[in-house]
């Protein structure tokens, strides 16, 4: 989606340019593609700006997202996963997940292990909403979605030292610029942790191909 700011009259901030120079960088610039001009006007010039927003997949995970995630792809790449939930205090608060704790059932469902003594475990569970960004080069995507806590024994009992939760997508948005594109992805070495990543990631599995045969309740409206 593109959309361009209205006119706008720039003014003079002091302090933001040298003496003797008229130019100057506004106090405040959105965190958005420049796709016109530059941010360096003169004073008093009218400048229309071009930008480039987030674009709304809807609610279901896009071909590239599923078939990354799905529960069958058993090569599970490093890359970071970003997960925000909200504290007490109405922060966001992030946590770093694995592909290997983060699978999908179907494009509607997710299965979402998360540390069962983390803060954000604890935020899932009494505030039910969370936000899973994907690195996907050349895009990043966000994944809003509605969790609640899944009632396998495995995972309720402990045993495993992470929580189980369900997750419904209610809404995806995209970033992409063809003018700027992301070029790598935040990866971590998993020579140490291949393992016990795997194996989590079996067990997500198994549940996966119980989960294809069920249906799951909608998930609440959100406020």
């Amino acid at each position: 989606m593109r959309a361009c700011v209205r006119k706008v009259e720039w003014i003079s901030v002091e302090g933001k340019v040298p003496s003797g120079l008229r130019e100057f960088m506004p106090a405040e610039v959105p965190l958005v593609t420049v796709e016109a001009g530059s941010p360096f006007r003169r004073i008093g010039e009218e400048v229309t700006w071009c930008i480039k927003m987030s674009q709304n997949l809807g609610s279901k995970l896009p071909d590239k997202t599923f078939n990354s995630l799905k529960f069958s792809n058993e090569t599970r790449t490093n890359s970071a996963i970003f997960l925000l939930t909200k504290d007490g205090e109405s922060f966001p608060h992030v946590a770093l997940l694995s592909p290997y704790q983060v699978v999908a059932v179907n494009r509607v469902k997710l299965l979402v292990a998360v540390h069962s003594a983390s803060r954000s475990c604890a935020f899932l569970a009494s505030d039910g909403k969370g936000t899973l960004i994907l690195q996907l080069e050349p895009a990043v995507q966000y994944v809003k979605c509605r969790f609640s806590e899944s009632d396998d024994k495995g995972y309720s009992s402990g045993e495993y030292g992470e929580k189980l939760f369900n997750a419904t997508p209610l809404e995806i948005l995209e970033d992409y610029s063809d003018k700027a594109p992301f070029v790598s992805e935040l990866r971590f070495d998993e020579t140490n942790t291949y393992g016990p990543y795997s194996e989590g990631f079996g067990r997500l599995k198994k549940i996966a191909e119980e989960d294809t045969g069920r249906e799951w309740p909608s998930p609440l409206p959100t406020p």
